[in-house]
């Protein structure tokens, strides 16, 4: 029995592993698109820190273990998507806490809701998806907003981004901002609970129901 439970336990610690790292790699290609300046080149390539992807994934473990969410049968495509929203949820997150900082700490949370991004089941083309996501933001003009506010909140406007001392001192202050957001979304005094896990699970688990039904149909 001992043996049974430990397999459990660690299907549950895979898929939390499994999630976090594709977290890492979402969010990356995000922030990436963030432009700093007025070239292609002025962009910042950021990468979770191993502790830092090992907090989303003991996040994600504990709360499946907690509400006995059974995981063995969740296939890639659903874990995929799993990890794309908990990446934008977090990116969403990152850029509005900057943009409506003196809302907040006078109160007043910033009205930007976080919607779920959209996918079929199945739909390799992920890159397409998050690239649509993105463009929203650039749109409405929230990455600039972001980036002057940002420059301006971390006092760093004398760094030159095309310098390497610029960019190095402007990409460790956006790291800071990064793991801040996400331990403030780890805590567990949190509302948000493990950034909203089975909200997107249930999404896709629909999809791929629907998409099953009518397959077996046809």
């Amino acid at each position: 029995m001992g043996q049974i439970c430990c397999i459990f336990c660690f299907d549950k610690t895979y898929h939390g592993f499994d999630i976090a790292h594709g977290v890492s790699c979402y969010l990356s290609e995000m922030l990436f698109k963030i432009s700093w300046g007025d070239n292609i080149y002025n962009k910042i390539a950021i990468k979770l820190n191993d502790q830092t992807i090992s907090q989303i994934s003991s996040t994600i473990t504990k709360y499946i273990k907690k509400n006995r969410i059974k995981v063995k049968n969740i296939n890639g495509f659903v874990t995929d998507y799993i990890s794309l929203n908990i990446a934008g949820f977090i990116f969403h997150k990152l850029i509005y806490d900057i943009i409506y900082k003196s809302d907040i700490e006078n109160g007043k949370p910033y009205q930007e809701k976080y919607i779920p991004i959209e996918q079929d089941y199945k739909d390799i083309f992920t890159n397409k998806v998050l690239n649509k996501y993105i463009d929203e933001f650039i749109q409405i003009n929230q990455l600039v907003k972001f980036t002057e506010e940002f420059i301006k909140q971390q006092n760093v406007k004398d760094y030159n981004i095309n310098y390497p001392l610029g960019k190095e001192v402007i990409s460790r202050r956006l790291e800071d901002h990064i793991i801040n957001v996400i331990n403030e979304l780890c805590n567990d005094d949190c509302t948000i609970k493990a950034f909203n896990y089975n909200i997107y699970k249930d999404i896709m688990e629909t999809k791929q129901k629907n998409f099953e039904t009518i397959v077996n149909q046809a």
